[in-house]
């Protein structure tokens, strides 16, 4: 999710450098995940996700940092 987000930045392919899962909810059914890019330069882009469910309800938090270069 967060790399797909900085891939479609960079234009080539991110190597991930560390991501965390918080889960917070089981999911069930359609799932949508919004992601924040809180920084990307020249070598690290760092992503926030948030996967709700159909409802809205918080299912889980992710954050990602990428080596984009």
């Amino acid at each position: 999710m967060g790399g797909a987000a900085l891939v479609s930045l960079v234009d080539q392919p991110v190597l991930t450098i560390d991501m965390r899962i918080d889960y917070l909810e089981a999911g069930a059914d359609d799932l949508r995940a919004e992601v924040d890019i809180r920084r990307q330069d020249g070598t690290v882009g760092v992503v926030d996700i948030e996967v709700t469910d159909e409802n809205g309800a918080a299912v889980a938090d992710a954050r990602g940092v990428y080596k984009t270069s």
